[in-house]
């Protein structure tokens, strides 16, 4: 049946409606307080995910090559 989609594909499909349904919440009318927190929830999480997924990928807190070829200096002699 999904022979002809790939990866991409569905990956367009789960976001669209993803926006769609976050679109419909944000346009309710009623439940004022439950759409706030739900929204703020939502969008703080992507907002989390994309800084530990990015922003800490910046550094390079492990450095695994500090000894040299022959080990007699490490990172603090460089």
């Amino acid at each position: 049946m999904f022979s002809d989609f790939n990866f991409l594909d569905f990956v367009i499909i789960i976001l669209l409606g993803f926006i769609l349904c976050v679109k419909r919440v944000a346009e309710m009318e009623r439940y004022h307080t439950l759409r706030v927190v739900v929204l703020a929830i939502v969008l703080s999480s992507i907002a989390g995910f994309l800084f530990l997924a990015f922003a800490l990928s910046l550094s390079d807190p492990f450095q695994s090559d500090c000894n040299g070829s022959d080990g007699h200096f490490t990172c603090t002699e460089m």
